[in-house]
């Protein structure tokens, strides 16, 4: 009414007061506690129906017994893991990379997404995460220090105080332990081995000092890859073997993902982190077609969102893409990997 008639134009002004009090509310809800995120969609509709019966006493029924109703949200079920099983994570985080791997008792974060101008990827994604799954970050790893992969590190801080710092580019990531070949962990039957970089070698690029990350069970094998390029991939090839997901190196850049790499990994997929028609145009065509010729499944977060893969015994490691979990009528299907 504002915008069509003159004489109600103050409304557009009270419209536009009435919405920053919105944002300074939701401002402070953000910063307030609040209990962990619900683990489904029925577990939240069983609590809104609590919380309706709280409001309406002309019920029937006591209204103290509609407080069981809360228990699924707080006892949140989690898939118990094996030994030797585990998951990874690729969380959507735009162009910029933060992923996690979880054994049956501990949790290894891996970069901590892009630089924002408010928040960051840990506090509006890991943090929920984390608080579902009632689990602490054991270890964090900064690949190296752009921007893009570091983002989060403030906010990882606070969240994770306790756990181990390390990064490939120290220097650029303050309070980190340098990452080089020979550190490994040994986690509920989960090997966890740094092959890059090696302390000795003078690396020019900020790329290649990526720290990259293997790990390896009996239930499978994953590379985490970093931003590292040619150069590298061609001097961690002797040390390499097949397995069973790479996290694309450099998001998909044309820099990476070398023949020489492809198929001495031999991955079923291969997992890239990049944001929606982003300006470097990650992955690269080229990319795309190599990993099609060689039968490899590529998934991107900014088409599949939220990545998960499930390594469980003695059969093949199972992934879940949460932009099909979550279907809508305004997003575009994609296929589902079984």
């Amino acid at each position: 009414a504002g915008s069509l008639f003159a004489p109600l134009s103050p409304l557009l002004t009270i419209c536009a007061v009435l919405l920053e009090g919105c944002g300074v509310f939701l401002g402070w809800l953000c910063r307030a506690p609040a209990l962990p995120s619900a683990s489904s969609t029925p577990v939240m509709l069983l609590a809104l129906t609590m919380v309706m019966r709280w409001g309406m006493p002309a019920m029937p029924g006591p209204r103290w017994v509609w407080v069981v109703a809360l228990l699924p949200w707080v006892f949140v079920a989690r898939s118990p893991l094996g030994e030797g099983e585990f998951d990874l994570l690729t969380f959507d985080v735009g162009q910029g990379q933060m992923q996690l791997l979880r054994t049956r008792q501990h949790l290894l974060l891996y970069d901590t997404g892009p630089r924002q101008q408010q928040g960051s990827a840990v506090a509006d994604i890991l943090a929920p995460w984390l608080s579902a799954q009632q689990q602490s970050v054991a270890v964090v790893i900064h690949s190296h220090g752009d921007d893009d992969h570091t983002g989060g590190l403030e906010a990882v801080r606070a969240l994770a105080p306790d756990a181990l710092f390390l990064s490939g580019q120290p220097g650029r990531t303050p309070g980190h332990l340098p990452c080089y070949r020979g550190q490994q962990w040994q986690w509920d039957g989960v090997s966890v081995e740094v092959l890059w970089p090696l302390p000795a070698v003078s690396l020019r690029y900020s790329n290649n000092h990526s720290c990259v990350v293997r790990v390896r069970s009996s239930a499978g094998s994953v590379l985490m890859a970093g931003d590292m390029e040619r150069p590298v991939e061609f001097a961690l090839a002797p040390v390499l073997d097949q397995t069973d997901l790479l996290l694309v190196p450099h998001h998909g850049s044309a820099t990476s993902s070398s023949y020489t790499l492809l198929r001495t990994l031999q991955p079923t997929f291969a997992s890239v982190s990049a944001g929606g028609e982003n300006r470097f145009d990650h992955p690269a065509e080229e990319i795309r077609e190599r990993y099609s010729q060689l039968e490899i499944d590529l998934l991107n977060t900014a088409e599949t969102g939220m990545q998960e893969f499930l390594f469980r015994q003695h059969r093949p490691p199972q992934v879940q893409l949460w932009r099909k979990r979550s279907s809508w009528p305004w997003r575009v299907p994609v296929p589902v990997i079984e």
